[in-house]
């Protein structure tokens, strides 16, 4: 098949995705002056920053100058020793001012008082911003002023067009199939996790890991891709909308469709349902570190048994209407919203993938070892370790989205080495041409998450990884980017379709790799921490086109 360019153009950096992360490194750029070409997805202000069923976003800061040391130190236990010191102190210093910054951009933020954050071991201000409608139009707005900023809206950054672990350039597909080859030296991604590739995701349908597999074949390493972190979030009556942590107190148990009790069966002698309940009801996500996991774990196997999402019930007391506590009245009249009524309805939940820990492997400067290469938000990894504290991932947004465009600034000025037209179209075709025909990029994307949901869900085992590794193998054997496109398929579409088997082959591999269990990460083979063996991150690279994993 022949392709070609439609158009040739030129930016001082380029910026893939309209998150938090995106909008802050594209705000911070066009401030300095630089020529920006923003490429989204759909419109401006997307992705799952933005996700409708969410009631609201917030992010963390110190309570002062004292508790900086506590903060990171929560953030080092969480991690349990797979997150790096140096990026938390970075984001416990310098949180408190990008808060600050977030009214100039269009964010109204609120303050909710003396709140303990999921993983969290002390109460912390938590600043809050909850009107998508507003802040999508003051962010259009304040980029309405910038005459040196270029929106590619319903377009992807499909390829980054490198040589010798330098970036020479990036090739953009739009929606109707027209390619632009974008001269340029800098690349800031902002693409998001790769969450997507779960059936049951709380993700918007893009994130399967686009930019990390693009970092990657550019030279970039990738960390910590095995944790993966899962919310309990209803089936019915409302789709994808999550279960409240804190409203668990008042759930009377777990249940098959014949009202059976399906939790009691996993807990160990001694701990009954009730306490681990309560325990579930202290963190959002999935953990493997304390009585909690059991909750998930019975909702999962009674699915897999079964093969019904609705499968695994859940009822909540009358007394949660009685409540005086401010935070379970406001979660009970999100769900009321949400059109959930929490007693007369039939209450179906399973665990849905909510976000990634790892990715691209950036440092505080969120370099990530390409040269004109930068990664911020959830696509990026080195922060985040096994577990989470809540409100890092839209704060980390804010500190890193700076970062990177601060990097970016202090590089302007050196001699521009961008490719020509012909390499550029070279290297991309070379990524489209691998593989057989036979698989549309819909039936591709549909057996990654088949895969996905029996194998990398919050359960994983040997035999399970190893299945999953030869179902993704197979469908990169039946799959060719440059086929599927002249039987129909967008560019677009074959390439997600391509790079997110990379993507789900790679993750299989680190979770295969970790023999433990640690944090998000849960090993039905292992179901204990290993630090003797493990407390080491999984880091991996290209070496001449082979995988190279090596422990850190």
């Amino acid at each position: 098949m022949k392709i070609k360019f439609d158009a040739t153009v030129h930016a001082d950096v380029v910026i893939a995705g309209s998150g938090y992360a995106g909008i802050k490194a594209t705000y911070e750029c066009c401030k300095a002056g630089l020529d920006v070409l923003l490429v989204v997805k759909s419109r401006v202000c997307s992705g799952s920053s933005y996700y409708p069923l969410m009631t609201g976003c917030g992010c963390l800061s110190p309570v002062d100058e004292a508790d900086k040391a506590l903060f990171v130190q929560e953030l080092n236990d969480a991690g349990a020793g797979m997150n790096d010191t140096l990026m938390s102190e970075t984001f416990v210093n310098e949180i408190a001012q990008r808060v600050s910054e977030l009214e100039e951009m269009g964010f109204p933020t609120s303050k909710l008082l003396g709140r303990k954050a999921c993983f969290a071991t002390r109460d912390r201000d938590i600043f809050m911003w909850n009107d998508f409608a507003t802040i999508k139009r003051n962010v259009r707005t304040a980029f309405n002023e910038f005459p040196n900023l270029t929106i590619m809206e319903h377009s992807d950054v499909v390829h980054i067009v490198s040589k010798n672990k330098s970036v020479q350039g990036a090739v953009v597909a739009d929606k109707t199939g027209n390619l632009t080859h974008v001269k340029t030296n800098n690349i800031i991604l902002a693409t998001g996790g790769f969450a997507g590739l779960y059936t049951n995701n709380t993700n918007t349908a893009d994130t399967s890991g686009l930019g990390q597999i693009m970092a990657y074949e550019a030279g970039a390493k990738l960390i910590n891709l095995e944790f993966v972190q899962f919310l309990p979030c209803f089936i019915t009556p409302t789709y994808n909308a999550s279960v409240p942590e804190t409203a668990m107190l008042y759930l009377d148990g777990v249940f098959d469709t014949d009202g059976n009790d399906i939790l009691s069966p996993y807990l160990p002698q001694g701990v009954t349902a009730r306490r681990c309940i309560d325990s579930r009801s202290g963190h959002g996500p999935f953990t493997s570190e304390d009585y909690s996991k059991y909750f998930d774990i019975a909702s999962l196997k009674e699915i897999l048994k079964t093969g019904r999402q609705d499968a695994c019930e859940i009822t909540f007391s009358p007394e949660i209407l009685k409540s005086d506590n401010p935070s379970i009245i406001l979660q009970v009249a999100n769900m009321k919203r949400q059109n959930i009524d929490v007693i007369n309805d039939r209450l179906t939940m399973a665990p849905f993938g909510n976000s990634t820990n790892g990715g691209v492997f950036i440092n505080e400067h969120s370099e990530t070892g390409v040269d004109g290469l930068f990664a911020a938000g959830e696509v990026a990894g080195g922060l985040h370790g096994a577990d989470r504290v809540g409100g890092l991932a839209s704060g980390c947004c804010f500190v890193f989205g700076k970062r990177a465009a601060q990097s970016v600034i202090k590089r302007q000025g050196k001699s521009p080495n961008t490719a020509t037209d012909a390499q550029a179209m070279q290297q991309f075709s070379d990524v489209l041409s691998s593989g057989n025909s036979g698989l549309s990029a819909s039936e591709v994307m549909t057996g990654i998450r088949n895969t996905f949901d029996s194998f990398a869900n919050i359960m994983r085992t040997e035999a399970g990884l190893q299945k999953g590794l030869l179902q993704v193998a197979a469908l990169q054997k039946a799959f060719s980017a440059d086929q599927a496109i002249a039987a129909g398929d967008t560019i677009r579409d074959a390439v997600a379709a391509r790079h997110s088997l990379k993507m789900a082959h790679l993750a299989l591999l680190t979770m295969q790799a970790r023999k433990e269990s640690r944090g998000a990460h849960y090993r039905e083979d292992y179901p204990l921490r290993d630090d003797e063996n493990y407390m080491r991150r999984i880091v991996l690279c290209r070496d001449d086109n082979d995988i190279k994993l090596k422990y850190i």
